[in-house]
């Protein structure tokens, strides 16, 4: 006799040996075959379908992952939907999409397909050495973050929103690369896996206003990778609750800074996720791409911040309302703009400033900061850069931004409140 992988409470049922589902609950059979795969073990069960661990034969005999639709699933309408999640996933040639190797039937008509077997999440890669799960550092983070938004934004030129982006739907593959899985609700542009506008599909912890709304937007997406980087920084998302609770929340509350949760993390880092956690969608960065290179220009910040400011070429450093400032430029010869970098606190990123900036050439100009200004963006200044020798040309101010702590010690260089001398 054989049994049932129904790990469930009165599961384990006795089969006939030759039994690829158990008749009493419908999970595969511990050691059936199912096509040419044997199964072998049960890795989880969703909304929609069962993902089971299944050995190739030889002489490969490698370990895949071969998801089922469930049998309370189980209508014409599902049965399409989960081909077409199959379809839409071996479409996307990424490397960072789990991919679909082989797709079909049971004998009670029920589809499946079998993918590459990644059995550890990025919440497990992120262990202390006796298991428990320890906040990752940005450092750590901002590579599988960047992997993340590659194959996201891969989704979305396809057409494609996932709508499910969430740490267990972010797999760890065989060569420490991340995967991204399962696109069981994803809504297809023109026509829908299992989600359709209006439906509220997906999972609360992670789901931006919009989607609770019935609108999913790409924008969507960004939302969801957002909280699940401030998840696995701080070891925990920004808004808890049951599903009542968390609608009200993602939708009406504010999310607190991560370093609310971990001190440790920068005012950049804060900027940026609370940027891709704005409540409309419009109001987060451009793209996924955008969101994940916020990111690592923050991250890259962290670490650079200290040997740019000890450095022969190191920006000139003020002192404006007791906030540090930085401006430093750097001048292409064949070119008449002026490249310069601006940093600001984090609470004039988030509710805007203005600063009064003195050029190489004595001129001043008034810059104005607006609300929202995330790390790294760039304000363009036309026409205020440097003049041609006959004049009749001049180029633009263009300044990058860079959020830095108040806690940040400098050297004041000027104690005049909002001016900025440029060198």
């Amino acid at each position: 006799m054989a049994r049932c992988l129904n790990t469930r409470s009165g599961g384990r049922h006795e089969n006939p040996d030759d039994t690829v589902y158990c008749k009493r609950c419908d999970f595969l059979v511990q050691g059936a075959h199912v096509g040419a795969y044997e199964v072998t073990d049960l890795l989880g069960s969703g909304g929609y379908g069962d993902v089971y661990q299944v050995r190739e034969p030889a002489p490969l005999s490698r370990m895949q992952a071969l998801k089922v639709l469930r049998i309370d699933q189980f209508n014409e309408k599902a049965f399409w939907s989960f081909f077409d999640e199959a379809r839409h996933i071996s479409n996307l040639q990424h490397p960072n999409i789990l991919p679909v190797y082989n797709f079909g039937q049971l004998e009670d008509g029920r589809p499946y397909f079998v993918m590459e077997y990644a059995p550890r999440t990025i919440n497990d890669f992120f262990c202390r050495d006796g298991g428990d799960r320890r906040p990752a550092s940005v450092e750590e983070l901002e590579p599988y973050v960047h992997q993340a938004a590659e194959a996201l934004q891969y989704v979305h030129k396809n057409g494609l929103i996932h709508l499910d982006v969430k740490p267990g739907n972010l797999l760890i593959g065989r060569y420490e690369q991340l995967l991204l899985s399962d696109f069981g609700i994803a809504f297809y542009l023109g026509m829908q896996a299992h989600a359709s506008r209006g439906e509220v599909t997906g999972s609360a912890a992670y789901m931006p206003p919009e989607q609770w709304q019935g609108n999913p937007q790409r924008n969507s997406d960004q939302y969801a990778l957002a909280i699940c980087c401030y998840e696995l920084l701080t070891g925990r998302p920004p808004f808890q609750g049951n599903r009542i609770a968390l609608e009200y929340q993602h939708i009406y509350t504010p999310p607190p800074p991560p370093s609310t949760f971990n001190p440790r993390l920068s005012a950049e880092i804060d900027m940026v996720l609370l940027y891709g956690l704005a409540k409309e969608p419009n109001k987060r960065f451009a793209s996924i791409s955008a969101f994940a290179l916020a990111f690592q220009q923050a991250t890259q910040g962290i670490k650079e911040r200290s040997r740019t400011w000890q450095s022969a070429d190191a920006p000139t450093i003020v002192s404006t309302k007791n906030v540090p400032t930085i401006a430093s430029t750097r001048n292409a010869p064949d070119t008449l703009d002026i490249w310069a970098t601006l940093a600001i606190s984090s609470a004039d990123a988030l509710h805007g400033t203005s600063r009064t900036l003195t050029l190489p050439d004595g001129r001043q100009v008034i810059v104005s900061v607006p609300a929202g200004t995330c790390y790294g963006q760039i304000i363009n200044q036309k026409g205020q850069g440097r003049p041609s020798r006959s004049g009749d040309l001049v180029g633009d101010l263009i300044l990058t931004i860079v959020i830095v702590s108040t806690e940040e010690s400098v050297s004041p260089l000027s104690t005049d409140d909002g001016e900025t001398t440029m060198r």
